[in-house]
């Protein structure tokens, strides 16, 4: 696979926004020189490293996203992909002021909305987290860097950028996929974000790459990712390691992969490996569309701190500025549940003060009185199994498939207290109690049979 040219593509996310661009020369139409798939295009065949992480299979007896719209403000989507065929509306072409951004001459966009959307293909491994969305394309820029390093073709102007995030509410987007940064803070775009949040629209952002804030350097927030509610996401490898290029700061909310993902091409048919925080924020964003098609009631606000409070664990511990609150997990986000079948009520996220990083540490286990996502809830799952299973009730409990927890069942009447001691400290939780609960679980079963 060519790797120069890899890396000349998936480098536009750090040059989509980076400077005002007052205007273009010429407008790049569909089928012109310009307009071109990724040279290293390809079929294909193998499931890529992030489906299978995910495993989307497993969340869409549940959810599919079915009903959301979500917003991919880029260099626009080619419609005509046939994973994504059907599934993109017509949007907007800002950047060459067209009433239609259903192409993608330099397919940026393109992939972006094929992790969100894509959806299954026969003898493709490949598809989307989320492939019951609709996508509303925005088109602000088709800036790509070459192998020589420069740039070429239109950057986001700032104030297109403004009215993109104000057409994707009007359309009724309930999420915003912004695959772009900057180094303004700009008040039109500081503005419209603050308007979609008003109006109950979940905001993602890149973070950008090749960065880092360090003590005393010159403030180099990302925009629109370090806005107050919006969801920075950074990049991991296929190990979970935060990728080279992914920078470090307090506007890291959550990570996901990043690194060698497989995406669809533009005006070809076929796929290309991406790399950078582009291509890591809509796995977020289509991980917040999940959630909302399933629990319709949740504020945006309300998702948010749901995809916040049922991340995964990382090496940055419960919130670092490399891994943010942790990486996304749409499966937990989507399941997690009460004893009412109803979605598990976050605790309040506040980013702890990084001068005592040892008070952040024991924020997971400061929990009294509800069964919050993450190891209690799961802990609450294996007491109650161990109480049905030990009076000869069977129960089936698919993931995915059965997303309620099951509640005790007192036999006489009256008040019970229902409390849990602390959760044990476990350096990954969520994966050892699930482990233990499967092993009691097969043991029961055993002892029943004999």
């Amino acid at each position: 696979m060519g790797g120069v040219h890899r890396l000349a593509l998936v480098l536009c996310a750090a040059t989509l926004a980076v400077v005002w661009y007052p205007g273009r020369a010429g407008a790049v139409v569909p089928g012109s020189p310009e307009c071109r798939p990724p040279q290293n295009h390809h079929a294909v065949s193998e499931v890529p490293w992030q489906v299978s992480r995910y495993d989307p299979q497993r969340i869409w007896p549940v959810s599919t996203g079915a009903g959301v719209k979500v917003a991919v403000i880029d260099s626009g989507v080619d419609g005509k992909h046939p994973q994504l065929q059907g599934k993109v509306l017509g949007g907007l072409d800002l950047l060459d002021h067209q009433p239609a951004a259903s192409f993608d001459c330099i397919g940026h966009g393109t992939g972006v909305a094929s992790l969100i959307a894509a959806r299954p293909r026969t003898g493709v491994g490949f598809v989307g987290l989320a492939p019951g969305v609709t996508i509303v394309p925005v088109r602000v820029s088709e800036r790509i860097q070459l192998d020589s390093g420069e740039t070429q073709g239109a950057a986001v102007d700032l104030g297109q950028l403004a009215s993109a995030i104000d057409f994707a509410v009007s359309q009724g987007a309930k999420v915003i996929n912004m695959s772009i940064y900057q180094f303004v803070d700009d008040a039109r775009v500081r503005a419209a974000v603050a308007n979609a949040r008003r109006q109950d629209v979940v905001v993602v952002a890149a973070v950008g790459n090749g960065h880092t804030q360090t003590p005393g350097a010159k403030d180099r927030t990302p925009y629109p990712a370090g806005y107050d509610g919006v969801v920075g996401v950074g990049s991991i490898d296929e190990s979970g390691a935060r990728a080279q290029d992914s920078p470090v700061g307090a506007f890291v909310d959550l990570v996901a992969p990043g690194v060698g993902v497989t995406v669809a091409a533009n005006l070809s048919g076929d796929y290309w490996a991406a790399d950078g925080t582009s291509f890591a924020a809509p796995q977020v964003a289509a991980a917040a569309a999940l959630v909302r098609a399933r629990w319709p009631s949740l504020t945006a606000d309300q998702v948010v701190r749901r995809l916040l409070a049922t991340a995964d664990p990382v090496r940055g511990g419960p919130r670092s500025n490399e891994y943010g609150y942790g990486e996304v997990d749409p499966f937990r986000a989507v399941n997690e549940t009460n004893a009412t079948g109803k979605p598990v009520p976050p605790p309040p996220l506040d980013v702890p003060d990084r001068a005592d990083q040892s008070a952040a540490a024991g924020r997971t286990l400061a929990i009294a009185g509800t069964v919050t996502a993450g190891a209690v809830a799961l802990a609450v799952f294996v007491l109650v199994g161990a109480w049905v299973l030990a009076t000869g009730r069977r129960r089936r409990w698919v993931p995915g498939a059965t997303p309620v927890l099951p509640a005790p069942e007192p036999s006489e009447a009256g008040m019970y207290d229902w409390s849990l001691g602390p959760p044990p400290v476990l350096a990954n939780p969520d994966r050892a109690v699930t482990e233990e609960l499967a092993r009691q679980l097969r043991q029961r079963r055993q002892a029943q049979r004999r």
